[in-house]
């Protein structure tokens, strides 16, 4: 998060602040790794891992440039080593304290951003996002209104990478204030759900507006089954306390500028909320690919070969559908690896939900986006999925239930 916020101030420290970040992730990673190697979720997870990264392999006869398998080194690759942090690391709430307390500094420095919209800003979305991408009613954008037109993003490029963190920070979050054995103080715990709660409606993201609903169903529903009818009851109380303050103490004070641009595109979102609206926009990338052909339909065209750094490589690509794209990526064989993954997790999640639950809801969230976007494919939002299995296969985590009961 400071990385990133430091590139929008013009400071870029990512080659030598991050690079050693890397190296010793991965050298804790495969330590854990050979410790934990009769761990069958780590063995699924290494095989898996092993095969993405002989897909290169496949670049020897698919005419495509090799740094797109390199660039898919670090968004794609490096975040399955969280699933060895997940599962073999036995301090398992310090991760989350600190991503909780990252997600609140991203979404309180972003709020002030957004509304406030200071010049220097302004100027680093113009330049990041580039003003070709912006067209509303055939009007042209420019600086001068960029943010009429622009989603909530914080200090990052993508409004998406906001979408994917605002809802494991709210199941987070909500699942700590019900917890006794919390990282963080529960004061914290309300702040940082509701921030993330106004973050998802603000990136305009639609399968986060909807998640962010159906979590707070869930919660006011099911915290009275996890918990005392109490803390249930107090629970509910703080969302309808959230409802009133958005609707109707926000709506009396609609008059301010920065108000009424965010209701409004907020608003706008709404319309075009259906599920066939959203997959129609993104099935044409999917019948216009052509590039797969005999054998790469079992072993994949190689890792990276299909989105983002294919597409700037002038070829066809697939920029929202992560299904999609890894099919072509990774071929049969490799979403079979995959699902071997997955599934047994999500089955073993389910068996122990309430020791689980926040790890089988942010999993959920992830494969359910993944139909109309890449929610795998960049290294800052993926890391929570990797980490979630994981912690699923976590033994401090299986044995020490989080609810108090």
């Amino acid at each position: 998060m400071i990385d990133y916020y430091l590139i929008m101030r013009g400071v870029n420290f990512n080659t030598i602040l991050m690079l050693p970040i890397y190296a010793l992730l991965g050298i804790k990673s495969i330590m854990l790794a050979f410790k934990s190697n009769r761990n069958k979720f780590v063995r699924a997870i290494s095989i898996f891992l092993i095969y993405c990264l002989f897909t290169g392999v496949s670049y020897m006869g698919n005419d495509t440039p090799f740094s797109c398998y390199t660039s898919n080194l670090r968004q794609f690759v490096f975040p399955i080593m969280f699933a060895y942090l997940g599962c073999c690391y036995s301090n398992d709430n310090s991760f989350n304290k600190w991503y909780l307390i990252a997600c609140g500094f991203c979404f309180i420095v972003g709020f002030y951003l957004y509304t406030i919209g200071p010049s220097y800003y302004v100027t680093y979305l113009h330049e990041a996002r580039s003003n070709l991408w912006y067209v509303s009613e055939n009007k042209y954008v420019d600086e001068t209104n960029i943010l009429e037109h622009s989603r909530f993003s914080s200090f990052f490029t993508t409004s998406y990478i906001i979408s994917f963190f605002s809802i494991p920070a709210l199941i987070l979050s909500l699942s700590y204030s019900l917890d006794n054995n919390r990282p963080i103080g529960k004061p914290w715990c309300y702040v940082i759900a509701l921030v993330s709660f106004i973050a998802a409606f603000l990136c305009q993201q639609r399968i986060a507006i909807v998640f962010s609903i159906l979590i707070a169903v869930f919660y006011g529903v099911f915290s009275s089954r996890l918990t005392n009818f109490k803390k249930g009851s107090k629970l509910l109380l703080i969302y309808i306390v959230i409802a009133v303050f958005v609707f109707f103490i926000g709506g009396s004070i609609a008059h301010f500028e920065w108000f009424e641009r965010i209701s409004s595109l907020v608003g706008s979102r709404f319309d075009v909320m259906s599920f066939s609206q959203a997959m129609s926009e993104r099935s044409g990338q999917y019948s216009s690919f052509d590039r797969a052909t005999g054998l790469s339909y079992v072993f994949g065209l190689g890792l990276g070969s299909c989105g983002h750094a294919a597409g700037a490589a002038g070829l066809k690509a697939i920029h929202d559908g992560e299904y999609v794209k890894l099919f072509y990526e990774i071929g049969i064989v490799g979403c079979i690896l995959l699902a071997a993954v997955v599934i047994p997790a999500l089955k073993r999640g389910i068996a122990n939900f309430k020791r689980f639950y926040p790890e089988v809801l942010i999993i959920v969230f992830y494969l359910v986006a993944g139909l109309g976007s890449d929610s795998l494919t960049f290294f800052v939002n993926s890391i929570m999925f990797w980490y979630s299995l994981g912690r699923i296969y976590n033994k401090s985590r299986l044995y020490n239930s989080p609810i108090q009961v």
